[in-house]
């Protein structure tokens, strides 16, 4: 009867445990067409993405950012400088996700102009 009862718990905790969903950070990278994508999605335990934040900086951390609103699942890295990305997903209720990865990202003026011809 013991026996019983633990694989009955057991199986309730694997069940209700292992379901569990936590609200996960995006992960972005820096890709060959001069832009940063998300490559995996944030994900919220419960609620749906509804959209994404971003916020390019030169300082090395997410702390003063200036959040801006994107339209997609990237954004263009189309000024000259040296810059930090991070970006974070909000849910249909508002909630913000944990703040993604840091990419960082160097652009000169001829690559800008590179990638207008």
């Amino acid at each position: 009867m013991k026996k019983i009862i633990l694989f009955i718990i057991l199986v309730c905790f694997i069940i209700t445990g292992c379901s569990k969903k936590e609200n996960t950070a995006p992960i972005i990278e820096y890709q060959s067409d001069g832009r940063v994508h998300i490559i995996k999605d944030a994900t919220f335990e419960n609620d749906e993405l509804d959209h994404y934040l971003f916020c390019p900086t030169e300082e090395d951390t997410s702390d003063n950012c200036n959040w801006k609103f994107a339209l997609s699942d990237s954004v263009d890295v189309a000024r000259v400088g040296k810059w930090h990305f991070y970006f974070k997903g909000i849910s249909k209720n508002g909630e913000e996700s944990p703040i993604s990865n840091a990419v960082y990202v160097e652009r000169t003026q001829e690559e800008l102009d590179a990638m207008k011809e």
